[in-house]
């Protein structure tokens, strides 16, 4: 495949990427020109590495590349890739050394994966997935990656009156589960799914007594 190579001179790239860890090398444009690829090698300057798994100060064995997606620049897809070493964990194994901007296990980095989330707040996971050329699975699991984790820690104090809804986001065949604390108006709760046994898992994370606070949870049909 053809490749149109660009020099960044004068152009503040790294400034603007902003990754710790990481300096510029070169950036490409791939042939039609709907991607940017920005390739970036280790800094020097840092020396230690992380296991990307415990998170301990490991050694290093080899290097590699990894392929990234970040986020658009100039109405193009852009793709970081990224030099990396390969470290030998005593606890976990052989492993990628861990990265600050982006999960082990994620192909994107965070902020384009929280760019993600704020998005489909706004539209639908469809509509997300189309505009950015992403599978409708990559964006219904950052979705839900980032609700769990905007949940997870949610006080039930003080629970009197909660609703319980349930919407849809793909074409009416996948539903999550929605409890609100109605005297606040907030999101305190979501789950797959549209069952009695969905709503289960939300009782169930309850104690006792917060149980037996609540005066009336109603279902929205």
């Amino acid at each position: 495949m053809s490749k149109e190579f660009k020099k960044h001179q004068g152009f503040p790239v790294q400034r603007i990427l902003s990754l710790r860890g990481m300096t510029v090398d070169f950036t490409e444009i791939e042939e039609g020109g709907k991607s940017i690829i920005i390739h970036l090698n280790q800094d020097k300057r840092f020396k230690k590495s992380f296991c990307s798994e415990c998170g301990k100060r490991v050694p290093r064995k080899r290097r590699a590349r990894r392929k990234i997606r970040d986020l658009p620049m100039l109405q193009k897809a852009v793709y970081l890739d990224c030099e990396l070493f390969i470290v030998k964990c005593p606890h976990c194994g052989q492993r990628r050394e861990r990265l600050d901007f982006v999960d082990k296990c994620s192909r994107m980095t965070t902020r384009f994966e929280s760019f993600i989330f704020k998005l489909v707040a706004m539209t639908t996971v469809k509509d997300t997935a189309d505009k950015y050329d992403l599978s409708w699975d990559t964006v219904k699991n950052v979705d839900k990656k980032y609700l769990t984790e905007k949940f997870s820690e949610i006080d039930y104090g003080n629970l009197e009156y909660v609703s319980i809804d349930e919407i849809t986001n793909k074409k009416g065949r996948d539903y999550l589960t929605i409890v609100m604390n109605l005297d606040t108006r907030k999101v305190i709760w979501v789950g797959e799914g549209r069952k009695e046994e969905n709503i289960d898992e939300f009782f169930d994370a309850l104690s006792k007594k917060q149980k037996e606070t609540i005066k009336r949870a109603v279902r929205i049909k």
